[in-house]
């Protein structure tokens, strides 16, 4: 079995961090170019910064002084604090401008809104979900729920006492309260989960949040900033606000506080999270809380924690490093020909569904002929002119590892508020080693990060049934999304509303109901819970409908271009077999209790199950494996929607 190391929680094949962030480091680490970008210097200087800081003792005087001259001082370990000096306002401001986001996420995000019966795409103030320390499962048990709030509040106290804190009975009780502070946020969260996102103007949000702060003032003061410069916010502005419930919940409960509570939690979120990247060793009751919290039993060394922060900061940069030149012309032949074959089976199979109507069928036809195909910033991370625009106001000094994460965490939140008014543009979201596969609704089209193309999804030089069962069963998964339970919704044109007829629609979710049946029954161990067939539903359907899709376009290349291929070395199975075991592998993963109950209520079903239940519905595999009729792997009763 394979052992997943002490400072993580899973270990998957799908993806090797491990050797993503060493090939990020040796680029990072190398000497400046002659034709090093500015901005790859920048990524570069950073990374030295960061490695140098690591070596340096005493970090918590760095960022207690951090937090002195934002805040004046944190409540929890100054006697004196007054509260009449406390205004929430400006306590979030300089949160928000420090990257953290203690109540609500301030950001520029993406709104799609319809105009002459088409989504336009364009930039919107949003308030978003925020992130927090406690992990946010409801499902925890309660036992294991004390100790990890309890571990929590000895955190706290541990680090206020690093930080001149004495000893008191008094403040372990403010520590408790910080925890029962975010403990109560992270519940609003988990009892909203249908809550939908609404649009206001600002005045509105005034009106209907207003007994928290004036959002007015906060919202124009921030945008309006010389590092923005937005001037023209104005009552009449519109805001997202993506949980409006928790928005309603969080304003009425954290109004109440008293003033000393509100500031011990911000300041707090925000000392943490400065912790967490000035790559500060872990003492023994950090070690034991992410233990407890996330199963994690070893901290990431300083040079793990350095590559992450970089590649986060320049993700983009790193991206072109790990990426220039990875992709021959003739490999990524090999991967076009075969998404256009699993593409065009797509249609084939349509046709054999006498449940879908004449009229519906060519609505679902238009649709996947227009369906196109994105490698997410690959063109971006490569255009010079970009990227050295992009990182432009990033300042970087090659000794100064402290003052540059404050210059990067300001001119990244200033970066992206300057959106509001720019032409809609794609953000990088994800880390450089990060693999995304989705179906983009509105644009009708699949989006991938180039990782997708590695091992074990893509392999160069190896028998094609390798790389269908990997890559073309991800593609395959994609194409059924558009056609899932929430992507028949949407037209070719990416525009909202019933496309298809209501006997149609009305045969195809009741086909839904025998995948919903047949992975309500799967009890995953590690959680101590059985998946939900309800939740996981459009992924299931995906995977169920993306291996046949795959399959069958193998089939048809094996008996064309593929007739000649050899067979693996050193194993005895058919390319069909192949097929099966490379899908299967691209999903074997590890992982502890702290992740599984992570998975459990993810929308896609736990890996183990993700393999067991799509195979189980595919005649091909127990064709191809001589699977008993009746057997576990071969049931009577299969499930098909696609």
């Amino acid at each position: 079995e394979q052992i997943i190391p002490p400072n993580r929680n899973v270990l998957l094949t799908l993806y090797d961090q491990t050797k993503h962030l060493a090939s990020a480091r040796n680029l990072l680490a190398s000497e400046h170019d002659p034709s090093d970008l500015n901005s790859v210097k920048k990524a570069k200087d950073l990374y030295y910064s960061c490695k140098k800081y690591a070596t340096k003792s005493q970090k918590d005087e760095d960022i207690i002084q951090i937090i002195n001259s934002t805040f004046g001082s944190w409540p929890l370990v100054d006697d004196n604090w007054n509260e009449d000096d406390f205004d929430l306002e400006d306590f979030l401001t300089k949160a928000i401008r420090l990257g953290v986001h203690p109540l609500i996420k301030f950001e520029v995000g993406v709104t799609w809104f319809l105009h002459n019966s088409k989504y336009i795409i364009n930039h919107f103030l949003w308030l978003n979900v925020p992130e927090f320390t406690l992990p946010g499962e409801k499902y925890i048990d309660t036992e294991e729920d004390d100790l990890t709030l309890q571990m929590y509040a000895n955190k706290i106290y541990s680090d206020a006492q690093r930080f001149g804190l004495e000893a008191s009975d008094e403040a372990k009780k403010e520590a408790k309260e910080i925890v029962e502070v975010e403990r109560t946020l992270v519940q609003m969260l988990n009892d909203l989960s249908d809550d939908e996102k609404q649009n206001f103007t600002i005045a509105e949000l005034q009106e209907n949040f207003g007994q928290l702060i004036n959002w007015t003032h906060f919202l124009i003061n921030i945008a309006s900033s010389p590092q923005i410069g937005i001037t023209d916010i104005t009552e009449h502005e519109p805001v997202s606000v993506i949980l409006p419930a928790y928005m309603k919940n969080m304003t009425e409960y954290f109004s109440q506080l008293p003033a000393r509570t509100q500031a011990n939690y911000i300041v707090w979120r925000v000392l943490d999270s400065l912790e967490s990247v000035l790559v500060r060793s872990s003492d023994k009751i950090n070690t034991l809380w992410k233990n407890v919290a996330y199963g994690v039993t070893k901290s990431p060394t300083p040079e793990e924690s350095c590559i992450t922060y970089v590649s986060k900061a320049y993700n983009l940069v790193v991206h072109r490093l790990l990426y220039t030149d990875k992709f021959p012309p003739e490999e990524m032949a090999q991967v076009y020909d075969m998404m256009k074959r699993v593409q065009k089976e797509f249609d084939v199979v349509l046709a054999e569904h006498d449940w879908v109507d004449e009229e519906t069928e060519k609505v679902i036809k238009e649709k996947n002929a227009a369906l196109a195909t994105m490698l997410l910033y690959f063109e971006q991370s490569m255009d010079d002119v970009l990227l050295e625009t992009f990182y432009a106001n990033m300042t970087v000094e090659r000794n100064n590892f402290l003052k540059n994460v404050l210059a990067e965490r300001e001119e990244a939140f200033y970066r992206n508020m300057r959106l509001l008014r720019a032409p809609f543009q794609r953000q990088l979201e994800s880390l450089p080693h990060e693999m995304v596969a989705q179906n983009n609704f509105l644009e009708n089209r699949m989006e991938y990060t180039s990782i997708i193309f590695e091992p074990p999804t893509f392999i160069n030089n190896v028998p094609q049934s390798l790389n269908y069962g990997g890559m073309g069963m991800v593609y395959g998964h994609e194409i059924i999304h558009a056609f899932d339970r929430s992507g028949y919704m949407y037209s070719k044109e990416g525009t909202k509303g019933q496309w298809w007829s209501n006997q149609t629609i009305e045969i195809f979710q009741q086909r839904q109901q025998c995948l919903i049946d047949q992975y309500d029954k799967f009890f995953y161990k590690e959680a101590n819970q059985t998946v939900d067939g309800t939740l996981t539903l459009g992924e299931n359907m995906a995977d169920s409908g993306g291996i046949k899709l795959a399959y069958r376009a193998y089939k048809k290349y094996q008996a064309t271009e593929g007739r000649d291929e050899k067979p693996l070395p050193g194993v005895d199975f058919t390319q069909d077999q192949l097929f099966f075991i490379n899908f299967a592998q691209i999903w074997c993963n590890v992982e502890n209790r702290a992740s599984a109950i992570h998975t459990i209520n993810d929308e896609h079903s736990p890996h183990r199950f993700r393999v067991i239940g799509t195979v189980q519905n595919s005649k091909h595999f127990s064709n191809v494996f001589h699977c008993p009729a009746g057997s576990k792997m071969n049931p009577v009763d299969k499930c098909e929607v696609w």
